[in-house]
């Protein structure tokens, strides 16, 4: 059977009711797991009290062997992102900026995990408030890549998906405003889900407003579901999440049944594009052949594939300022943070300067120099680019891209190395080469142009780098809005046929 840490969730809880598997020893062998590897790879910034763990493991093993198990989760051990608000359990948003004085909701995601459940062992490391697209902060420092310690896991959930791929736990709970959960997922060989904004209510609210979600993480698409039928429900406390009767007409109950299904993809519509018809300025080759024979596998199961690079005159992002948009609302969210701390607390801004990510700050101090024209501008030309997808996807089912376009990099940098050769934004309004080079966006556009359209995407591995410690490569899988159940088909089908997800971190530290 090999480690039990490294079991999935669905293997845990077949063994569970079964009794084949004890919940006890599961536990106990996750807690040996973050002994082995978090001082060397430094996901976990927060661990409950062991004895705390075994004990509630030993109340879902009494659950188990009484015939009473208490929901889809029950007994599995999950972590989820150092923003997300757990029970008794603090919550200090990678900053060295003091937390909330008020004791905040639950986030709703959490909630349901306890409801079902599911065992939260600890909190996971991220960025300071999640601001940047690599995990290293001033409070916890530098989280690494889990194949390659010398490198970045990516970001800002990069706690939760070194946790999962390290073999901490199966389950993971991040969030994404730009890629924070594509992103690492694509870097460490993971995959999970950025939902439709709605689809998993998130409470509460994000700085970065519509653009947030949070999302699941796991080692394969079965569990990914199981745990989005658990997260993905109706909640008051986000305006922004799907009533009940619209729900029910716009999504499949439960997502899990999906990976019933078997592996036919005939009839589906599928478009790959490289770098988004010219969008984005580069591309590693040994990316461009992973996608290349990806979009092969799911041709021979039945899709019709067609490449949109220069086919799609219509579909065409560089008419609309992406680059200049996504970063007045992303520097305008920068902004926010300081003004909600200094309320909160009364502090000064030297108070503040002096504690927060240096990054941040100067982000924030761009984001002061927007007036509130420019950021309706910038809804405007983000509305813009939500109808161009629409409209794509009246022809289109899925679109397959690249997840990551680069490899990743040093473990103690924010952009590549060689960040002026494959940066996006050069020539598009709004490049600042003197600040901008310093910045996540050049080289994350593959993701973030999805959350500026509220859309569903996934990312799922499909290949590893030829050179090094051989790092995942991993595939984005984009569906219209509300249909997840298109985005998991996809991905299911591929994981089905092919074994890049099977793949484990399996280090000692």
């Amino acid at each position: 059977m090999g480690r039990l840490c490294f079991l999935s969730a669905h293997q845990m809880l077949e063994g569970f009711r079964s009794g084949q598997l004890s919940p006890v020893e599961v536990m106990k062998d996750t807690l040996l797991r973050v002994r082995e590897v978090n001082s060397t790879y430094n996901c976990i910034c927060f661990l409950e009290n062991e004895q705390t763990l075994i004990d509630k493991a030993a109340a879902a093993e009494q659950r188990y062997l009484q015939g009473k198990s208490s929901g889809k989760l029950d007994g599995i051990p999950i972590t989820i992102k150092d923003l997300l608000y757990v029970p008794d359990m603090p919550t200090l948003n990678g900053s060295m900026l003091p937390p909330h004085k008020e004791h905040p909701l639950i986030t709703p995601c959490v909630l349901s995990i306890i409801q079902e459940g599911g065992i939260i062992i600890g909190k996971t490391t991220t960025s300071d408030f999640g601001w940047k697209a690599v995990t290293v902060c001033p409070r916890t420092g530098i989280t690494r890549n889990p194949y390659d310690a010398d490198r970045i896991t990516g970001g800002s959930s990069g706690g939760s998906a070194t946790a999962v791929a390290l073999g901490i736990a199966p389950l993971s709970i991040g969030s994404d405003a730009g890629g924070s959960l594509r992103i690492p997922a694509g870097f460490c060989g993971v995959v999970t889900l950025k939902a439709t904004i709605g689809v998993v209510p998130h409470a509460p609210v994000s700085v970065f407003g519509s653009l947030s979600t949070v999302g699941p993480f796991a080692r394969d698409v079965r569990d990914l579901s199981l745990l989005l039928d658990v997260i993905a429900k109706t909640s008051v406390e986000d305006w922004l999440s799907v009533y009940p009767g619209r729900r029910d007409t716009l999504m499949p109950n439960p997502y899990s049944r999906i990976c019933e299904e078997g592996g036919d993809l005939r009839g589906l519509r599928i478009a790959v594009s490289y770098d988004l018809n010219h969008y984005v300025r580069y591309i590693d080759e040994e990316v461009k052949r992973s996608i290349r024979e990806a979009v092969s596998v799911l041709e021979s199961l039945g899709a019709t594939v067609t490449n949109v690079d220069d086919r799609e005159e219509d579909w065409n992002l560089n008419r609309l300022d992406i680059y200049h948009t996504y970063k007045v609302l992303w520097s305008a969210a920068a902004a926010q943070v300081i003004s909600m701390k200094k309320e909160s607390y009364g502090m000064t801004e030297e108070e503040i300067k002096e504690k927060m990510d240096g990054g941040l700050y100067e982000l924030a101090m761009l984001g002061r120099k927007y007036s509130a024209p420019d950021v309706m501008e910038a809804e405007h030309t983000r509305a813009e680019l939500g109808v161009m997808m629409n409209k794509f996807h009246q022809k289109y089912d899925v679109l397959i891209t690249p997840n990551m376009c680069i490899p990743p990099f040093a473990a103690d940098r924010e952009v590549p190395e060689d960040v002026e050769t494959i940066a996006t934004g050069p020539g598009k309004k709004g490049w600042n080469a003197d600040t901008d080079l310093k910045r996540f966006f050049t080289w994350t556009a593959m993701s973030y142009v999805f959350n500026m359209t509220k859309q569903p995407a996934a990312a799922v591995p499909c290949g590893k780098f030829s050179w090094g410690k051989q790092v995942p490569i991993s595939m984005q899988v984009v569906g219209a809005m509300f249909r997840e159940d298109l985005v998991l088909r996809v991905c299911n089908a591929y994981q089905k046929v092919t074994t890049h997800h099977t793949r484990n971190a399996d280090h000692m530290g």
